[in-house]
């Protein structure tokens, strides 16, 4: 578990310094939390979200998809089932596995994959909307606050609304100066 926990932070330092670096730390952590046990759903999810920052979004899902049929009462896998199916055009599997990532635990990383989704169909006002709950229902760590924030504002740019915009990327700058 230490080896799962320790390439987590590893990927969370990747987003928050912008240093690709951490990215052979978190897969040294992974490596060897798979070594010890092959069959660990958080380290396959660790390495799942590895691979989808590298573009490897078969492999990305595929680990993920193994993440849940080993812990099938585990959230954490859904983020990247999600983003991988996404990433590779799988829509109508993308739509189905959101929903229930949503239902399960409605929190930040659900909502702003809402978010995306509906972007991504053209649907700017849902879209706003459910970043606004992703921005509402707050992170575990102050980069995905600024994250969300940072998006929003982007969202609010895209409707025109630069004073709301500029609100957003305040706030995405109070919860982590310099993002």
């Amino acid at each position: 578990d230490g080896w799962t926990l320790l390439a987590g932070a590893y990927l969370q330092k990747v987003r928050e310094t912008g240093d690709a670096g951490f990215y052979a730390r978190a897969e040294g952590a992974v490596d060897r939390a798979l070594r010890l046990r092959p069959d660990d759903a958080g380290a396959l999810t660790q390495r799942s979200a590895l691979e989808l920052s590298r573009h490897d979004f078969k492999a990305g899902l595929r680990d993920a998809l193994r993440a849940r049929a080993l812990a099938p009462a585990v959230i954490a896998p859904f983020g990247t089932v999600v983003d991988a199916l996404v990433e590779l055009g799988r829509y109508p599997q993308a739509e189905r596995a959101l929903q229930e990532m949503v239902d399960r635990k409605p929190n930040l990383a659900a909502y702003a994959r809402v978010s995306y989704f509906r972007e991504l169909h053209g649907d700017l006002d849902g879209a706003l909307a459910a970043m606004r709950a992703a921005v509402s229902a707050g992170g575990a760590a102050p980069e995905q606050d600024a994250y969300v924030s940072s998006l929003l504002g982007g969202l609010e740019l895209q409707k025109g609304r630069v004073g709301a915009a500029v609100r957003e990327y305040r706030d995405a700058l109070e919860a982590m100066p310099a993002y």
